[in-house]
């Protein structure tokens, strides 16, 4: 899904049986490959639960806006983020460990 100058990472889902199992990792390496090869940057919109992944494949938080559901039939509001990935930013095979703020863990 390249675009211009970076290439964006629709939607990334993983079938509730095969969550925890690294499916989304790999789909997530597999943009990340394909946007380094270009040597262009990569985008995505990540939900609160897919955050921590996305900030250990070497993305940052470009911006946080939170949306309000309930004129579309929600009943709470969602915090969308928009991250991006500079090209080789992060080592996506045998990734480090974050925590949900971005920082490197031990262990």
């Amino acid at each position: 899904m390249g675009s211009g100058e970076f290439w964006h990472l629709g939607t990334l889902v993983t079938d509730p049986q095969h969550e925890r199992k690294g499916a989304g990792r790999m789909l997530v390496e597999w943009g990340c490959r394909r946007a380094d090869a270009e040597g262009r940057k990569c985008s995505l919109h990540a939900t609160p639960g897919a955050k921590k992944l996305y900030l250990a494949c070497g993305f940052e938080v470009v911006s946080e806006t939170e949306i309000d559901m309930r004129p579309y039939g929600g009943d709470a509001t969602v915090l969308a983020t928009t991250m991006m990935r500079k090209p080789g930013h992060g080592n996506t095979i045998g990734l480090q460990k974050v925590d949900d703020r971005g920082a490197k863990t031990t262990g």
